[in-house]
């Protein structure tokens, strides 16, 4: 299991454009099943569910790439859900599938991390097309996002832990932080250096 909980990632084949796992959150009974049929075509996977309550319980046991949801929904909206998730530490990208307007969301919904959004209506064909399109590129920016963070989280580390005494410069060339072994090699602790450097 990972750290919020959800099943881990299956490996990936960097050779090909893998299948992505979606699961679908929406209370329309025929929707879901002809999502399903179409986004298949753009090698997207789609696992329905009526209710987030039916949604959590799939995703105790099963790995999802991306959660898709309409937003008006009985008992528990969109915006609670997107709420329901931040609580759990669930950080996967949200595509928001609804006939309701953006602007018309309650709750700040588009201001809480990777949550984008594709309105229903219009023709079949091209909504789909959109909507294969906007699950591919938020699937696509959370992964860029977890390589950068990652990458971030090695730096910082390298940084901290390394023997050498490190700093960074601004494009002034004046030290913007510096590192425990930098601290030694001067004699200035930490906070004499940043306070120097304000």
């Amino acid at each position: 299991m990972n750290p919020d909980g959800s099943a881990p990632a299956p490996p990936e084949d960097p050779g090909r454009l893998r299948f992505l796992s979606v699961l679908y959150v929406d209370d329309e009974p025929v929707l879901p099943d002809i999502c399903r049929i179409y986004l298949l075509k753009y090698g997207i996977t789609v696992t329905p569910a009526p209710s987030v309550r039916e949604a959590l319980r799939l995703m105790e046991s099963k790995h999802f790439d991306l959660i898709l949801s309409d937003y008006e929904m009985p008992g528990i909206d969109g915006a609670g859900f997107l709420n329901i998730l931040r609580e759990k530490h669930i950080s996967l990208p949200v595509v928001i599938f609804s006939g309701q307007a953006p602007d018309t969301m309650r709750g700040g919904v588009f201001s809480r991390g990777s949550v984008y959004y594709v309105r229903k209506g219009g023709e079949p064909r091209k909504m789909f097309n959109e909507l294969a399109g906007r699950i591919r590129d938020a699937f696509r920016k959370d992964q860029e996002k977890a390589i950068l963070q990652k990458i971030a989280l090695q730096y910082r580390t390298l940084f901290e832990q390394s023997g050498a005494a490190v700093v960074t410069l601004d494009d002034s060339l004046l030290i913007t932080t510096a590192n425990a072994g930098f601290e030694q090699l001067t004699g200035y602790g930490k906070d004499e250096i940043e306070r120097v450097l304000r």
